[in-house]
């Protein structure tokens, strides 16, 4: 019996060392062929079996085999490359695993490991999207992310003198614009804007940009678009530091820490930077300048658990300005409070809930025109706002339903001192407001399966969805209250498909949205009123309109010595009819705007894209156009018509070098003096050149970063209140990771 006990258990011994010796441990990482960027969430599987994994935010990957033998392949998967397939006696010698971007996505790949979070895009209307990644913006000496967004043919960028930058889309004001980082509202409630000044673009995944007025989910506040800045979740460094130097004494330095515990995702990044600028005309022995400076804090962290997702975020910002020749000067906290949940909810799918807590609190110095007049305003402006989302989608065979709750419950103070020299006139403005605002949401989407083989997918959308909103106003002890209520409908066709090496997606919205004046704007009723002005009432103002896209791709490789590798062309059309559009204007010397309805306006426009890519996609040309029509100037003041860019990106053994050109028309807005008269102001049109050049060496466990950028190359002679325009700009940028 001893002796049958001892052979079996030489038996099992045997036989566990047969298979050990007959499992292998494959690794390695996955980059980009041109750029040499490490390439994130690749599917790596055994052919023909169900043994796979996917790449960490590094590229890189383990997988465990078991009997491997010479001829095992292992696939190499993404839907934004070619698919690769390598022998195990190949990799056994490869430590880089290098794969060919694509023209047109791979259609319907699951990735097995995990998925992309979507950001919430795909449950709106199809509309006119854009989705610009972090490998085209990422240290590429781009100041911050509207230095970016202004490459976009559709968007300009609208810049102050106390350096606070604001988009518009599609001709659009930037109060029509709603801002989101990761599906958060950053708009202030005092104005409904955001200073995208503020964000920088070193650990961002992707910028979505949504074009148009007929955007549902995002409410009220995306009149004209919206913007959501998707951070990234898993970073792939844990210390970066990051020095910039530029023009006008300007740089900055950032520190940023990143850790993997796991499922557990915790970052944090600081940010410091300034600037110096001397004003043309000063006088002898006295230098003017205009000194900006800058404090930025992010701090995030990241749970992913089963197949949910729950992120809570802290962003605090603290801006200086100070304007010597016109002894003005600003301090400004912006904070940002936030907390998402994405997932179930006990038996319950496709849940989002978000509450978020959003701070400002500024304060402005200003003198009158005079060097040595008094100071003639003083201004402190305080704005709370609390906001909750919650959403829910239900997924049928052949359809899709969706739900959503928003609540805004946001608050004022706002307190002016006013000087007039010329009246010798002191007003003083003190103002509390409140207001809350309930949205209710409802989406429809029936999906059609085609026997069409060029048109196998049309989907038809329709949308429901109800404000209320409630304002409070106490001014001098006299309390008011305004409320409002509007419904909206919208209806969407859409269609897509991919035949051979052609991949094709068209829609069509029609519909209605709605915009409530902001507080700011009522606050500037109130200030119009108290100098004896016109008595304004301000309305909201409704939006209705249709929106036409066509998007195509083409991959032509596999035909016989073709000069390109593939092509996409994209084609928007709308138009929009807008009644009780709240129209803006400036007296020089009152920084305050003064607000009215215009009873009708109109804006409507073409907007093209072409891209070619040429040896295996390292040569990228791509070329941009939009053209508007806008009835009223005032509407929409110091918008251009015309926006022209093209591009040419050239990216090889990881050096990236890009050609930015572009012409802007010429910009139109009106002066209102203190007598009420409109008078006529233009900025010329104007075309320019931007030069990047970036390059990544890799030494072991560091990574060294350094890229040079020329800004605006033709160096035109343009000033605005003695401030050059469009003078030639120099950065240079140097960062190291580990």
């Amino acid at each position: 019996m001893t002796r049958l006990f001892n052979l079996s258990s030489l038996l099992l011994y045997v036989y566990v060392g047969v298979c050990a010796a007959q499992q292998l441990t494959i690794t390695g990482d996955v980059r980009d062929k041109n750029s040499h960027q490490e390439i994130a969430g690749v599917n790596v599987f055994v052919k023909n079996s169900q043994v796979g994994t996917t790449t960490d935010a590094n590229g890189k990957f383990s997988l465990k085999m078991t009997e491997p033998h010479a001829e095992t392949a292992l696939v190499f998967r993404h839907i934004a490359y070619d698919v690769c397939e390598i022998k195990l006696d190949s990799l056994r010698t490869l430590k880089t695993i290098y794969l060919q971007p694509r023209v047109i996505p791979l259609q319907n790949l699951q990735i097995e490991a995990r998925r992309e979070e979507l950001s919430g895009i795909d449950r709106d209307l199809p509309q006119a999207i854009t989705i610009m990644r972090s490998e085209n913006f990422r240290n590429r000496g781009f100041v911050d992310a509207a230095d970016y967004l202004t490459t976009d043919q559709s968007i300009q960028v609208e810049e102050q003198i106390s350096g606070k930058k604001t988009i518009g889309i599609r001709g659009s004001n930037p109060d029509d614009v709603l801002i989101l980082y990761n599906g958060i509202k950053m708009n202030t409630a005092f104005d409904n804007t955001f200073d995208l000044s503020l964000v920088d673009l070193e650990d961002i995944e992707r910028l979505e940009i949504i074009r148009g007025s007929q955007t549902s989910i995002f409410g009220a506040g995306g009149f004209a678009g919206v913007v959501n800045i998707v951070p990234k979740i898993e970073r792939d460094y844990m210390v970066r530091f990051q020095q910039r130097f530029g023009t006008y004494n300007s740089g900055n330095w950032g520190l940023a820490l990143y850790k993997n515990f796991n499922n557990i995702h915790p970052a944090y990044s600081y940010r410091k930077g300034g600037s110096s600028r001397e004003f043309s005309g000063s006088f002898p022995g006295q230098q003017q300048l205009l000194i900006n400076d800058s404090e930025h804090h992010t701090a995030s962290i990241d749970y992913r658990f089963n197949a949910n997702l729950l992120s809570a975020s802290y962003i605090r910002s603290n801006l200086g300005y100070d304007n010597q020749r016109y002894r003005e000067n600003i301090e400004n906290v912006n904070q940002l409070y936030s907390l998402k949940y994405s997932g179930d909810i006990y038996r319950f799918s496709d849940f989002n809930l978000t509450a978020s807590r959003h701070l400002l609190e500024e304060d402005q110095h200003l003198n009158a025109g005079s060097f040595f007049q008094d100071e003639f305003l003083s201004e402190n402006i305080e704005s709370r706002s609390n906001d909750y989302t919650v959403d829910k989608k239900w997924r049928f065979s052949s359809s899709e339903f969706f739900l959503s709750y928003q609540l805004e419950d946001a608050s004022l103070n706002f307190h002016d001192q006013l000087y007039f020299p010329e009246e010798d006139e002191t007003l003083t403005y003190k103002e509390q407001m409140s207001r809350r605002h309930h949205g209710f949401l409802a989406i429809a989407k029936i999906f059609n399966q085609l026997d069409s083989l060029f048109i196998p997918v049309f989907d038809v959308d329709f949308c429901v969805r109800s404000d209320y909103v409630t304002d409070s106003r106490s001014m001098d002890g006299l309390s008011t209250e305004k409320e409002w209520d509007q419904t909206t409908l919208k209806f969407s066709s859409n269609l897509e498909g991919q035949r051979d090496k052609l991949a094709y997606h068209g829609y069509l919205n029609y519909g209605k949205n709605i915009k409530f004046p902001t507080m700011l704007q009522q606050v500037s009723a109130t200030v119009r009123r108290s100098r004896n002005d016109e008595t304004v009432q301000l309305e909201p103002e409704i939006s209705t309109g249709y929106d036409l896209g066509l998007e195509l791709s083409g991959d032509t490789r596999g035909a016989s010595n073709p000069p390109i590798d593939g092509w996409q062309l994209s084609l928007y059309l709308f138009k929009n009819y807008y009644t009780n559009k709240l129209r803006s204007s400036y007296t020089p010397g009152f920084p305050l705007a003064f607000y009215d309805n215009v009873l009708v306006a109109e804006i409507s426009g073409v907007e093209t894209k072409t891209g070619l890519f040429l040896v295996d996609k390292k040569l990228a040309l791509e070329l941009g156009f939009s053209k508007y029509a806008i009835s009223d100037k005032a509407a929409f003041p110091f918008k251009y018509d015309i926006k022209f860019t093209a591009d040419a990106k050239i990216n090889h053994e990881g050096y990236n070098f890009q050609i930015h050109a572009f012409h802007e028309g010429e910009q139109v807005g009106w002066i209102r003096d203190f007598r009420g008269r409109f008078s006529e102001v233009s900025l010329p049109s104007h075309f320019n050149l931007d030069l990047h050049l970036k390059k990544n060496v890799e030494i072991k466990k560091l990574k060294f970063l350094l890229n040079a950028s020329i800004r605006n190359l033709l160096n035109e002679d343009v000033e605005l209140v003695g401030l050059a325009l469009r003078d030639r700009r120099y950065y240079l940028t140097m960062g190291v990771e580990y």
